[in-house]
């Protein structure tokens, strides 16, 4: 027989054999298919098709049992040659690589959720320790917790609550920075306060932050020079907002001047007078006193 003639009979050998296997395959997959019904139970599943090559857990009642489709059972057995077969509370729900898809879609589903829950777990716990007082921090954490879980009315309300303030307090934020551009340098108390407020507002801000400090420095100096005669934190603490609004006022209008003040003037706005009525008109009185 010529060389041809053999590599010629080998080809069709090699092809009727493929043809075979893939034949077999075909034939028990639709055996399986045809004959495995859906609500059997693991024995019936057993009684028609033996017991399966592998068995996977799914996940907490529900498994998997893969049927080789290989003809050559000296071939390696792998899920990607079998056909599953999947299980729920011991009853058929499927049968078939269609639903395997399904089935990496909701693993992946559920390791993406227990992600998220552990996530939205450590950013809820830290949200809750942030003052109220920094809306900027606020609106973004609850921003990404109803990313994490939309369905959470809380996480909703707290959003949409910090986005209004948010929107409030860049306004004000703008009518501070056009009342700052008013005061003259030399006046550290009341560039001070303004810029204590701007860093406090906005925290993620550099130069409100370094311009805070920068009068805060000066006032200190201030306050050292005239250390016999200041008002103690003592006293400011049983002064009326109005009074402590006056002393500010007075000394804020004669540092405007560049007249020396009263060294019982120099004092800082406590947080509990910050932006009240009471404050506004004694600052507003304080100024007028010297005109």
């Amino acid at each position: 027989m010529g060389i041809q003639k053999k590599i010629a009979l080998m080809a069709m050998v090699f092809l009727l054999c493929n043809c075979g296997g893939i034949g077999n395959k075909i034939k028990k997959k639709e055996a399986l298919q045809n004959r495995i019904m859906i609500g059997m139970d693991r024995d019936e599943v057993k009684a028609i098709a033996g017991n399966p090559d592998i068995e996977d857990n799914w996940e907490d009642g529900k498994f998997i049992y893969y049927y080789s489709l290989q003809s050559n059972p000296d071939e390696a057995i792998t899920r990607g040659v079998c056909e599953p077969v999947f299980f729920h509370k011991n009853r058929v729900i499927a049968v078939g690589h269609e639903m395997m898809e399904e089935v990496k879609k909701q693993k992946t589903k559920k390791t993406l959720t227990a992600k998220n829950k552990k996530k939205e777990k450590e950013l809820y716990a830290r949200v809750i320790k942030i003052p109220a007082s920094d809306v900027n921090t606020n609106y973004k954490m609850y921003k990404q917790l109803v990313q994490l879980n939309p369905n959470s009315r809380l996480y909703r309300t707290k959003r949409d609550l910090y986005k209004t303030k948010l929107q409030k307090q860049k306004k004000r934020e703008k009518e501070l920075l056009l009342q700052a551009k008013t005061i003259p340098i030399h006046n550290y108390m009341e560039n001070y306060e303004i810029y204590r407020k701007l860093a406090k507002m906005n925290p993620d801000h550099k130069v409100y932050g370094e311009k805070r400090d920068y009068f805060k420095a000066r006032l200190e100096e201030k306050k050292k020079e005239a250390s016999d005669d200041k008002v103690s934190q003592q006293e400011i603490k049983a002064q009326s907002c109005y009074i402590i609004g006056y002393r500010f006022g007075r000394c804020s209008a004669k540092a405007n001047k560049e007249l020396p003040c009263d060294p019982r003037n120099i004092v800082e706005i406590p947080e509990r007078c910050e932006d009240k009525k009471d404050t506004l008109e004694g600052i507003e009185a304080g100024k007028l006193s010297v005109n």
